[in-house]
């Protein structure tokens, strides 16, 4: 039997990134470096070890997503950034889930089947 990889559901790569990069930028302009609020400017917590922290996602891996070095990402990664962001409402709308293509069609299928969805 062939094997699988990964979760069953993923999106692509883009436009996620797209998103996360504007994202990243918004959250930039909205906190510049230097002091705040009596914080030295050493205590800056960026964008990108925000989300890895926020959403249990290595910051590696939060940064190949932002950079779009991978070309699927996982669902569960995806509704997590989205969820940390603010951007949940765009997973299935603007940011379509789809077969991962490490599964085979009838795995898949039969996957789909086991959740009722077929």
């Amino acid at each position: 039997m062939p094997r699988t990889y990964g979760e069953p559901e993923v999106v692509p790569a883009e436009p996620l990134g797209s998103i996360l990069r504007a994202w990243v930028a918004r959250w930039l302009s909205d906190r510049p470096r230097g002091r705040k609020n009596n914080r030295a400017a050493s205590e800056f917590v960026g964008p990108i070890n925000w989300l890895a922290d926020e959403t249990g996602i290595h910051i590696s891996r939060v940064e190949q997503i932002c950079n779009g070095e991978i070309p699927q990402v996982p669902l569960s990664q995806a509704d997590k950034l989205l969820t940390a962001t603010g951007e949940f409402y765009m997973l299935g709308h603007e940011i379509r889930v789809i077969r991962n293509s490490h599964w085979s069609l009838e795995k898949w299928q039969e996957y789909m089947q086991e959740r009722g969805c077929f």
